[in-house]
């Protein structure tokens, strides 16, 4: 047996009883390394897990706040149609009122000068019978009768 055998035999003793106490260590480190990671995956997937659920809820309230504008979209259209349409109808109203007191309005002024024009006709008749009075004037009771006729007539 020669010396590098002894070397050999040396040194394989010595990396077993070196390797048990470094196997522990090396164990212990990796299962506590091991266990640090575990315990990152877990909390990262509870961090994901309540990140979709957070997605989740966001999109519902999305959804229920398009919906929302959709109604008060299509509300705002309606009424502002029915304000158009209630506007028209009170202009047509007033137009159809403002039409009416017009022609009341001519109607008057027609009456008011026909009998203008019936009061001019009937003042020159009369003055045109007391002329004729005034140059005919022979006879006395047809004069007097003709004055109380003419004073019956005038305004």
């Amino acid at each position: 047996m020669t010396v590098h055998f002894w070397e050999f035999i040396c040194f394989l003793i010595f990396v077993a009883l070196i390797f048990r106490p470094t196997k522990n260590f090396i164990l212990s480190y990796l299962n506590n390394y091991s266990y640090s990671i575990e315990k990152n995956l877990s909390g990262s997937r509870k961090i994901k897990e309540e990140a979709l659920e957070n997605v989740e809820h966001y999109s519902q309230k999305h959804e229920e706040f398009k919906n929302i504008v959709k109604d008060i979209k299509s509300n705002t259209e309606y009424s502002i149609k029915k304000l158009k349409e209630d506007a028209e109808k009170e202009i047509t109203e007033k137009i159809s009122l403002k039409n009416a007191m017009h022609e009341t309005n001519l109607e008057i002024q027609k009456a008011e000068h026909i009998s203008k024009i019936k009061s001019q006709i009937s003042s020159q008749a009369l003055s045109i019978v007391r002329q004729y009075l005034k140059d005919h004037s022979s006879e006395i009771s047809t004069k007097n009768l003709l004055k109380e006729t003419l004073e019956t007539l005038e305004f």
